[in-house]
């Protein structure tokens, strides 16, 4: 599919599924993932029933990199934005992409049918906040992780023969050349209060050996327990990449119960 231009910026967007069925919109973590996260495992699974939107965010994968806009305010936006048109969809998000879909809720709660957030959390929220409970934004760990996770493919890939390309990483693009880190600085966090009061029915879903157990827990325990369901999976931080079958058992029902009753005929 070719580009979207929103607010500005070019997108990278991928569509899977059958015109007309249920939309479901897919957001990725930042500075470790992009469109091919989803592809062939979620995405393709939710896409058997629904119409699947999935898109690289601005400065990741194939999508532009502005030197600005990274604040939550602007992610949420440019998730409004592309997903203009498409009707009230359930969203998923991993990593931070599941805060992003949760401040879509709290500011369009009827353009939002429900929340996947997939082992969800706020770099830098309370739980990894510093001694005096500063305002933090660490990205640090995150990063370790993706690096931990690149490694491995990378030694994948050398064992088969495979030759490494030197380039900049996405990571280095996004910390070297942006406003990304004063950016969620300054604004990269939810309204726990408004997120107390949040409506729409919410799957949290977590990994019991997610090297982020505390943030995820910290975050999930703001949500309602009255429209919140919680799932732990055996698996750690990349559950969409490392038991993507699991994953989908726990998702599909979730998604076909929070259809609207003329959506839950489709199919």
């Amino acid at each position: 599919m070719p580009d979207v231009v929103a607010r500005g910026v070019r997108f990278h967007t991928q569509w899977l599924g059958p015109e007309g069925a249920p939309p479901v919109v897919m957001v990725h973590g930042m500075l470790t993932g992009n469109v091919a996260t989803w592809y062939f495992g979620l995405g393709a699974a939710l896409a058997v029933d629904h119409r699947v939107l999935m898109y690289d965010q601005r400065g990741h994968g194939r999508s532009q990199a502005p030197v600005t806009g990274y604040t939550l305010t602007d992610l949420a936006a440019d998730l409004d934005a592309l997903a203009e048109g498409v009707g009230p969809a359930v969203l998923v998000g991993h990593s931070f992409g599941g805060v992003v879909a949760l401040r879509r809720a709290l500011d369009r709660p009827g353009a939002v049918r429900s929340v996947v957030a997939v082992d969800s959390f706020e770099p830098g929220g309370a739980a990894s906040a510093g001694p005096e409970g500063d305002d933090v934004v660490d990205l640090g760990a995150v990063l370790a992780w993706g690096r931990q996770r690149r490694m491995r493919a990378m030694a994948e890939r050398s064992s088969r023969g495979r030759t490494r390309r030197t380039r900049a990483t996405a990571e280095q693009v996004l910390l070297g050349g942006t406003t990304l880190v004063s950016d969620l600085r300054r604004d990269g966090h939810l309204d726990r209060s408004a997120l107390a009061r949040l409506v729409v029915p919410v799957l949290w879903v977590s990994g019991d050996t997610s090297p982020f157990r505390a943030e995820v827990a910290d975050l999930g325990a703001a949500l309602p327990d009255a429209s919140t369901e919680r799932i732990e999976l055996p698996g750690g931080h990349a559950l969409h990449l490392d038991c993507p079958e699991r994953l989908a058992a726990a998702v599909l029902p979730f998604v076909a119960r929070t259809r609207c009753p003329e959506e839950a005929t489709h199919g």
